[in-house]
């Protein structure tokens, strides 16, 4: 192994330090109120979970 001498003062990393999604390019999940998945493309009218990437909402269907 190669010996490269001593290491002298604080290194700086300049990268990336984190990487968030927020999912909204992730498919959306509904669920009726008693915690059944449910068919998105075929609702009928009624109040639902919504459910997609990390983030979860109310759909109120009419």
């Amino acid at each position: 192994m190669e010996d490269f001498g001593e290491i002298v003062g604080d290194v700086e990393s300049a990268g990336i330090e984190g990487i968030e999604a927020d999912g909204s390019n992730a498919p959306a999940e509904f669920f009726n109120l008693n915690g059944a998945r449910v068919n998105g493309d075929a609702l009928i009218p009624g109040l639902y979970i919504k459910h997609q990437g990390s983030k979860t909402s109310k759909v109120l269907v009419k």
